[in-house]
């Protein structure tokens, strides 16, 4: 069977890594495995498969020119579709979703969505449209959420069928240490990775750390990614005085070995889909904190029911979902405060420490990569359904 994933680029990111993953697992099985690009991207992983890359414009800022971008790559596409013989097309994130149903000739068309639409309100193109998703992704035979948060998204803001939706979150890997290489960072380490965007809301992180910092000082913030608010990020911490124990190392292929030498992993979110890093974390033992964000990091923590304060979940913990840019002054806000707690309460108890990393390796065990394939497998394999 020949097999089309298609993607904006391998840029790194979660959605590249699970493309990655799938791809390998199918040609293990015998598949033939083609990469379709909207376009190259900058850092990027690896890609060894077959690859056609199409020159896509991301980004225009009139509706109108986005609409004939989307139309002349799917024209495009729908050639390279045809010219490989592709049996089944699989793509990730909202570009190449409209692109790959636009393209259509025989073959059977999955698309997956990588976050929750709704809570994103930066993102303002087209593709994002409510009406275009649910005239478009109705036409689909397969829609992959990553949470059962999304998944409701789509249903009820999008008006997408709820028959063609299966929820199939990332898997989690577990990473081995490498004895070469040096820490020194210390053992208070608490860790977040993500692009450096407003998203990801890393700046109420460093502010969060500052109460941390005060309270535990020899506790250190490493942010590994890359992004579009480095710098700002760097004034956020001359401000909060916490430009000496916070660590932007940059972008790493290596995350497994700050995992491994990590106490305690943090997201605080404007909105997630499924974030890979909670559950790598997980796999090593590394217990969480995230905010209450709309996406799969409640569900992957356990959450139960709607509280106000910190929720000690079976899994991890759970703070107030916060959203937008800190306050201008110094004085943190509510959640800032409830979220520092949380990171203090786990750096100062032993046995709550303890009982969370437990927690962590019979959680990440529902993510076993096995897991994750199986849900693949009967999507892929699975029989076509009457739309």
């Amino acid at each position: 069977m020949n097999i089309a994933f298609i993607i904006p680029s391998m840029d790194i990111g979660g959605a590249e890594r699970v493309a990655l993953f799938l791809a390998d697992h199918y040609r293990i099985l015998g598949d033939n495995v083609r990469f379709f690009f909207l376009q190259k991207g900058g850092k990027s992983f690896s890609c060894a498969y077959p690859s056609n890359h199409l020159n896509y414009k991301f980004h225009c800022k009139a509706a109108d020119e986005q609409l004939r971008w989307i139309i002349k790559a799917a024209c495009e596409m729908k050639k390279l579709k045809k010219k490989y013989h592709i049996d089944i097309s699989l793509s990730f994130m909202e570009d190449s979703n409209h692109i790959n149903i636009l393209s259509k000739n025989a073959e059977r068309i999955i698309i997956s969505t990588r976050t929750t639409l709704s809570a994103r309100s930066d993102l303002t193109n087209l593709v994002y449209n409510s009406l275009l998703i649910k005239v478009l992704y109705n036409r689909a035979e397969k829609i992959v959420a990553t949470s059962t948060y999304s998944k409701i998204d789509l249903i009820e803001n999008y008006g997408v069928s709820e028959k063609k939706i299966e929820t199939i979150p990332n898997p989690a890997v577990r990473y081995n240490p490498h004895r070469s290489m040096e820490w020194n960072y210390g053992e208070n380490v608490i860790l977040h990775i993500g692009r450096l965007d407003p998203v990801k809301q890393q700046d109420r992180i460093i502010r969060a750390f500052s109460l941390v910092h005060k309270n535990i000082p020899d506790a250190k913030l490493i942010i590994l990614g890359d992004g579009i608010i480095r710098n700002y990020l760097k004034y956020i911490c001359r401000k909060m005085n916490v430009e000496s124990c916070v660590y932007l190392p940059g972008f790493e292929y290596d995350v497994g070995h700050y995992i491994l030498h990590s106490k305690v992993l943090v997201m605080a979110s404007k909105a997630e889909g499924f974030p890979n890093a909670m559950v790598e974390a997980m796999a090593c033992g590394i217990p969480v904190v995230t905010t209450d964000s709309p996406g799969g990091c409640p569900e992957i923590v356990g959450k139960k029911q709607r509280e106000d304060g910190i929720q000690f979940c079976e899994y991890g913990i759970l703070t107030p979902y916060m959203k937008g840019k800190a306050n201008k002054g110094n004085e943190l806000e509510r959640e800032e405060v409830l979220l520092a707690e949380a990171m203090i309460k786990l750096l100062n108890d032993q046995t709550l420490y303890e009982q969370y990393s437990i927690k962590s390796l019979e959680r990440a065990k529902h993510f076993d990569k096995n897991n994750i394939l199986n849900m693949w497998d009967k999507v892929i394999y699975g029989k076509q359904e009457d739309n």
